[in-house]
């Protein structure tokens, strides 16, 4: 909470905030009521709602705060696990679509990762419901649905431009930030664990040094609220990765230009000299400049004036429904691609520990099951947040002049070297069956405690591998195809001068063919049923793709035309692909020979009822 009167010190204002322990042993500052207008109290409540909110009053005509009050819940560090295990992967999927793309996926519910991540007993039911105009709340498990935490926390969750989800986002981070500690001596981390204090000092099981600073961070969050800020997502775009975790930043200053971002916890791996801060240690540049805008008796001119610094950059919450891929919540660095690079290779570490190191003596080995599962939300996030470089464009509030003679535009397409490297990361992560590291040894270790609640009892023994990875993977083919996304490249073809190079959608089109065909390639050779030509994860995942392109090419999923008319291209070449194969002399395994026949006749079916509509 203090953190802040270094800004306010900075502008001649000592000790603007002064804050006293209530404490009802001694009976100190007892007689101060928490509804009384002329106090404002930081209050700790004894729950599992995991809740962080900062609400103030404001004088009506001069907006003047005159009274602010944050709630903190000690539910925050406990739910973190909990619900982060309950909260289903499509909840990271989600993240790269805006509310556009969520209407759409209304009317067509085979493409949405709400429905394609559900668990197969509710999948049928939540089509059915929506055929029926009931709106289903599409998650894994419907036990969430019923969740008197969630439940109330569903009340903020409609009106997030007023309301701080700080401690609710984090649950996504905690479950990762645990699989970490619990390895962190695997993971190679130069942990601050020897120091002066008790390095044993634990927090519902989190050692103390590293949930003091995320606490810290958590409430100095809310009182930024509380003196008039409001989110700065783009601020967590300040520094490189390899700033971060360097000795000129470690200890010495923020890492990301506000606190008022919602930021990850930093865990390096090979992106850095050093391990850097695990969260934030102080209020950021950005935060110094708007208590100098909001409080200064000078010049106001002059503060303004300041606006176009980077450490000044600014997007807050209506901005994450745009096309900036830097306004969003818990990306990290000034180039995310390094960070999400930096994540995979987490989750690759991890999973290779997950038998030997993870799963205790002792332990069941669902942890085992539910360790991998928290690395699979955590490779679908990564791959989410480069989603959005792919037809990005980054924009500012700039006003002219504000650059000087510079002219800024406040809109400028992302770096098609960008973009491509992005669609790379999202095909490498996702749509690689070798990505998910999964292994006969791993899979025959995933088994699921029988308990009555949380989804144990009725939850399957062996882990359905082609369920999870065909859904994982035909939700990133539905961030890359969301109408918005295609469209917003289109436009994007546009922006860019027709001398200059761009990504456009038919790169898109045929970047992904290549990828998820590349199999069709190789028809030469000696295969068998348990060798085949093509695997079965891969069989899947070309089965999905043919269906997309149908699905685009006959106007069944409705699209703008340019996308429909490349559909039909690539539903016209993979048709002739396919019918080479069949035609020649190669030696295929069954598997393989029955899934190119099957895609050949759906493919010229589709082909047919396109030349005669």
């Amino acid at each position: 909470m203090l953190y802040w009167n270094e800004a306010f010190r900075k502008i001649g204002i000592d000790s603007a905030i002064v804050v006293y322990y209530q404490d009802s042993a001694t009976g100190a500052h007892m007689d101060k009521d928490p509804e009384d207008v002329r106090y404002n109290f930081l209050r700790w409540l004894n729950n599992d709602v995991a809740t962080a909110i900062g609400p103030s009053r404001a004088h009506p005509m001069t907006g003047e705060i005159l009274d602010a009050d944050i709630v903190l819940t000690d539910g925050w560090i406990r739910a973190y696990w909990r619900w982060y295990n309950q909260q289903p992967q499509s909840a990271e999927a989600m993240a790269a679509l805006n509310p556009e793309d969520i209407q759409w996926l209304e009317q067509y519910p085979e493409w949405d990762p709400r429905v394609r991540l559900a668990d197969p007993i509710e999948r049928a039911k939540i089509i059915q419901a929506r055929k029926n105009g009931e709106y289903v709340d599409a998650t894994v498990d419907q036990i969430l649905a019923n969740d008197e935490d969630l439940i109330e926390i569903a009340g903020w969750l409609g009106d997030e431009d007023r309301h701080c989800l700080a401690a609710y986002q984090l649950a996504s981070q905690m479950a990762f930030a645990r699989l970490g500690l619990e390895t962190l001596d695997l993971l190679g981390l130069d942990a601050p664990v020897k120091n002066d204090r008790a390095t044993d000092d634990k927090l519902d099981g989190i050692p103390e040094w590293f949930i003091g600073p995320l606490m810290s961070g958590l409430v100095c969050h809310e009182v930024g609220h509380t003196l008039g800020l409001r989110h700065n997502f783009k601020a967590s775009s300040l520094y490189t990765m390899a700033e971060i975790n360097s000795d000129d930043v470690r200890g010495k200053k923020p890492f990301t230009s506000s606190v008022m971002d919602y930021n990850p916890v930093n865990f390096n791996m090979d992106s850095g000299d050093v391990q850097g801060d695990f969260a934030m240690i102080g209020i950021g540049l950005y935060d110094f400049w708007a208590i100098e805008y909001g409080y200064t008796t000078g010049d106001i001119d002059e503060v303004l004036s300041k606006s176009n610094l980077p450490e000044h950059a600014y997007l807050t919450d209506e901005d994450t429904r745009g096309p900036d891929p830097l306004a969003k919540r818990y990306d990290f660095s000034k180039d995310p691609l390094d960070y999400a690079e930096n994540q995979i290779r987490i989750v690759s570490k991890l999973r290779a520990d997950l038998l030997n190191h993870f799963v205790k003596d002792g332990d069941s080995w669902s942890k085992a099951r539910r360790g991998y599962e928290t690395t699979l939300r955590m490779q679908t996030s990564a791959a989410s947040m480069m989603a959005d470089w792919i037809g990005g464009a980054h924009t500012n509030r700039n006003k002219k002049g504000d650059f000087g003679d510079e002219d800024v535009p406040p809109v400028q397409v992302v770096p098609v070297e960008q973009q491509r490297a992005a669609l790379a990361f999202v095909i490498n992560t996702i749509l690689d069956a070798d990505s998910f590291g999964l292994s006969p040894e791993l899979l025959t270790h995933f088994n699921v405690d029988k308990w009555y609640e949380g989804g144990g009892e009725s939850g399957e023994a062996t882990w359905p591998i082609h369920d999870r990875i065909l859904g994982t993977q035909a939700s990133a083919l539905t961030t890359i195809l969301a109408p918005s996304r295609l469209r917003m490249v289109y436009d994007n073809e546009f922006f860019v001068p027709a001398d200059e190079d761009a990504l456009t959608v038919a790169e898109i089109f045929e970047t992904l063919m290549d990828a998820i065909y590349a199999d069709l390639s190789a028809s030469k050779g000696e295969w068998t049923n348990r060798n085949p030509m093509i695997s079965s994860l891969d069989r899947n995942l070309q089965a999905e793709m043919a269906k997309r392109l149908i699905d685009l090419s006959t106007g069944r999923v409705s699209m703008f035309k340019p996308v429909q008319t490349l559909a039909l291209f690539y539903t016209r070449n993979l048709y002739e692909q396919v019918g080479a194969i069949l035609e020649g002399n190669a030696e295929l395994d069954m598997y393989s020979l029955a899934h190119l026949q099957d895609m050949h006749e759906r493919l010229g079916k589709a082909l047919d009822a396109v030349y005669t509509m």
